[in-house]
């Protein structure tokens, strides 16, 4: 089942206002008299899981949306010189995958240290790093 058939009307214009809160720049207080309904109902909507979970996915749905539209002017930019979105646009489509280093670490659990081989183990690492003038 989607998160929208658990909303009611009223939820779903609430989500579709709060959306584009920041375009219309109308305060909690404007969208709830739009919608008749009080501030605390409101903020009751806006806590239910059912309501946050249509948010994120609509929120999603318009950066998806809009995506392609940035991507162009994206494009438009690298195209004309600008070295940042050269750069951007690069790594947007992955054209210099990122190094990844991957590090394994097998612990044997049936060989244990006592603390004093710990510590000495200790000892030793810090006079390395002292001697790099890592260590102050």
């Amino acid at each position: 089942m989607n998160s929208i058939d658990f909303l009611t009307d009223t939820e779903i214009k609430a989500a579709e206002a709060l959306l584009v809160q920041k375009i219309t720049k109308k305060s909690l207080e404007d969208i709830s008299k739009d919608l008749g309904i009080s501030r605390r109902h409101l903020f009751d909507i806006r806590q239910k899981q059912t309501f946050k979970a249509y948010m994120r996915r609509r929120a999603m749905e318009q950066a998806a949306e809009d995506l392609h539209e940035v991507i162009s002017a994206l494009k438009t930019k690298a195209k004309k010189g600008d070295v940042k979105a050269i750069r951007t646009l690069l790594e947007v489509i992955d054209a210099f995958p990122t190094k990844k280093h991957e590090i394994k670490q097998e612990i044997n659990a049936t060989h244990s240290r006592s603390d004093e081989a710990i510590e000495a183990e200790r000892r030793e690492i810090e006079k390395e790093l002292q001697q790099l003038n890592l260590l102050n």
